[in-house]
């Protein structure tokens, strides 16, 4: 059984030599998606801890890498484990289903991508405008992040499962980006609440932008839509939009 499994995988490794420029495509907005940062987070970590990082980047990337060639439907954890020649055991000591390694896969890229564009924005700049700078920068790569973002669209919008996992990674998004703007934030007891509000307001402006590029076709640059929804929460977090009441009110509660 072990050599029909290593035959297997190597006759996946013999074929994925002669890919058409296409899949080789596929593979490259893959790797522009991964980051290609080995799970560096800015943060120190173990050499067992980079150990695991690099297993559950294989698996996630593997994950997607076979459902963009393949489609979501015709890949089974048994191809993923393959793919990324790891045990059954393995894969579930990392993800609980496919659904969970394909939407981690999908985002965790991004959001590496963006957290350490953030870090690297200049020291006056507020946490705010860093963070939108931040993502503004990554999204200007929109051309080979486009074919992925329009495939989870398509998947979430037929698959429970993957809805679910998807709206989770938000909070993933927002916990990590919180860690990134928090030093550039007033010191203060609510100052690690402040930035996580910040970070979920920011994330959730940028998925509602995502969102509609998306419906809209995605055949143009996302930054327009992405600062005017950035934009919006510069207005809400500077109290305009609070401070003005509509004159209207008054009158209606009469």
């Amino acid at each position: 059984m072990a050599r029909a499994v290593n035959r297997e995988a190597a006759e996946r490794k013999s074929v994925g030599a002669k890919r058409s420029t296409g899949s080789s495509a596929a593979a490259a907005r893959l790797r522009v998606a991964s980051g290609g940062r080995g799970g560096d987070r800015g943060e120190a970590v173990s050499l067992r801890d980079r150990k695991k990082r690099k297993t559950w980047e294989a698996i996630a990337s593997a994950t997607v890498e076979l459902v963009v060639e393949r489609g979501f439907d015709a890949v089974r954890v048994e191809d993923v484990c393959g793919a990324a020649e790891v045990g059954r055991s393995t894969f579930f000591r990392y993800f609980d289903s496919k659904e969970a390694a394909f939407v981690a896969g999908i985002h965790q890229g991004r959001l590496d991508a963006v957290a350490e564009a953030t870090r690297r924005r200049p020291d006056d700049e507020d946490a705010l405008t860093a963070l939108a700078n931040g993502f503004l920068e990554v999204y200007a790569d929109w051309r080979e992040q486009r074919e992925l973002m329009q495939l989870e669209a398509g998947i979430r919008a037929v698959s429970a499962q993957v809805k679910v996992r998807s709206l989770g990674q938000q909070v993933a998004w927002e916990s990590l980006l919180a860690r990134t703007i928090e030093p550039r934030l007033a010191a203060g007891p609510r100052r690690g609440l402040h930035a996580r509000l910040l970070a979920a307001t920011i994330v959730s402006a940028v998925r509602m932008a995502n969102e509609r590029w998306l419906e809209d076709g995605a055949k143009r640059s996302p930054a327009k839509g992405l600062t005017s929804a950035l934009d919006a929460v510069r207005e809400l977090v500077g109290g305009s939009v609070l401070a003005s009441r509509p004159a209207s009110r008054k009158s209606s509660t009469r």
